[in-house]
């Protein structure tokens, strides 16, 4: 929306947590980082004993993950003394009021990422999980959504390249 001077002006506030520093809070964990380091090792290793496998368990499993290629060049599950993470990201919208039998008249918006490396008991538990909030009090025009995923895939790419540098980890 333009303001009278003629510069734009948000039409709605939209607050993002930072990505980097949500990545930064699950390092510090132990089992968080335990298992996203596990999952590419144990990646590299099948792939270096030649192991094929027809049931695919986990994204890591997949040919895909294992054939990708990371911000280096190099593979991606091939991490060197870094941390590689590969997320899901979902965006979903409920009715915060109560559930209606026909449609909902009001709804919130929620992205959430997930790290794919954690085990799938854990990989849901708020304290993993990135969430963001699409303010209501109705679900944006499909042609809008992109306005409030963009901020966190740009940070997202921000973190794939040069990458994050955490001072501390568990």
């Amino acid at each position: 929306k333009r303001r009278y001077d003629g510069t734009l002006q948000p039409i709605k506030p939209f607050l993002i947590p930072s990505v980097p520093d949500c990545i930064a809070c699950c390092l510090a964990d132990p089992t968080y980082l335990e298992q996203s380091k596990q999952a590419c090792d144990t990646a590299l290793d099948a792939m270096q004993a030649g192991k094929e496998q027809d049931d695919v368990q986990n994204v890591f499993e997949a040919k895909f993950i294992k054939d990708f290629k990371g911000p280096d060049g190099k593979l991606f599950v091939d991490r060197g003394d870094k941390i590689r993470l590969a997320f899901s990201m979902h965006v979903d919208f409920f009715n915060h009021d109560h559930l209606m039998h026909r449609r909902a008249t009001k709804s919130v918006g929620v992205i959430s990422c997930a790290n794919l490396a954690l085990h799938p008991s854990i990989r849901y538990l708020p304290e993993y999980m990135y969430v963001c909030l699409v303010p209501g009090p109705h679900e944006p025009p499909e042609d809008e959504l992109d306005h409030y995923i963009r901020p966190v895939i740009e940070q997202c790419m921000k973190a794939w390249c040069p990458g994050l540098r955490v001072s501390r980890v568990a």
